[in-house]
């Protein structure tokens, strides 16, 4: 099973996991204790909901799932209404602090939310369905851009479905899915790990003997993928296929594309002494997303600090 951290337990590393990172790679201290601050609101906020999260059901059609639709493509949203309110509040705070510079916009969507005129699930559904012109007419008409109303939902979905992953997973678990993008909510990586292998067919133990794993950059939830095989476009030919590590870190790296041009950090947990929550592991990699930057590569997703770099 992949090695995924309890709310509670991810919330009480984070500030450990941060020293350690800032000790390891001094240059990187602004951006790390900045978006860390983010992932522990979402932590705290995410733990908080999860009483709730019982109370919330998805009609499945699994026939659906086994075709490669991820479970909330297309699923209202509605039930969730109350938790991306407490969500949103709560993210816009610590978005104001990072990014000072947008407090007006944020300032606008607040007041927006409060005078209800912020249609959060219609938004959030835009947002998972990748409805660009859905988005584009409400940061209109908030008069802001649209990537700040877009960051501003995917604190806020983020936090919200990380608290439901563990019931959301429930659905999907007789689900063999080998697809580069999320089971749950369709979203892409934003890392993968390589951890000691299994009871797996050959084909996920090509090229070293680890099982590979992808965590989604939005809800969190971790699934095998293929060992040798790109989350993005899917090729399996290796001549596609390079990675960059530092000679002194052998354990962390960057997968490479070269057929479409995305990347993808990568820890491998058989060579790591660590053990951090997977979303400060990638944060604390973020010197790997400026090299791949540099060299004109892309990400698998765009995250808080690889969009903002």
């Amino acid at each position: 099973m992949p090695m995924q951290i309890a709310s509670s337990q991810a919330e009480n590393t984070i500030a450990p996991a941060v020293e350690m990172i800032v000790e390891k790679r001094p240059m990187l201290e602004p951006i790390v204790r900045s978006f860390a601050e983010i992932l522990s609101e979402k932590t705290r906020i995410s733990r908080q909901l999860e009483a709730h999260s019982a109370s919330v059901h998805f009609k499945v059609d699994p026939e659906r799932l086994v075709q490669g639709v991820p479970l909330l493509a297309d699923a209202s949203l509605d039930v969730m209404q109350e938790q991306l309110s407490q969500a949103f509040g709560a993210m816009l705070a610590v978005l104001k602090k990072t990014f000072s510079h947008l407090t007006a916009d944020f300032c606008s969507l607040e007041t927006l939310q409060r005078e209800g005129q912020l249609q959060l699930s219609s938004l959030s559904s835009a947002y998972l369905n990748g409805a660009t012109s859905v988005l584009r007419a409400a940061a209109e008409s908030a008069e802001i851009s649209e990537g700040i109303l877009a960051l501003a939902l995917n604190s806020t979905l983020s936090t919200v479905l990380k608290a439901l992953e563990p019931t959301l997973k429930s659905y999907i678990n007789q689900v063999q899915w080998y697809r580069g993008y999320c089971p749950i909510c369709g979203s892409m990586p934003s890392i993968s790990y390589l951890a000691e292998a299994g009871d797996l067919g050959s084909e996920f133990l090509k090229g070293g003997g680890g099982q590979r794993h992808l965590h989604c950059s939005l809800c969190g939830h971790d699934w095998r993928f293929l060992r040798n095989r790109c989350p993005a476009c899917d090729t399996d030919d290796k001549d596609m296929r390079l990675y960059f590590r530092l000679e002194e870190e052998p354990s962390e790296r960057v997968d490479v594309c070269r057929n479409c041009g995305a990347y993808l950090p990568c820890i491998d947990l058989r060579e790591s002494t660590d053990r951090l929550p997977m979303d400060i592991a990638a944060l604390g990699m973020a010197h790997l997303d400026f090299w791949a930057s540099e060299k004109g590569y892309h990400p698998l997703a765009q995250t808080p600090w690889n969009l903002f770099q």
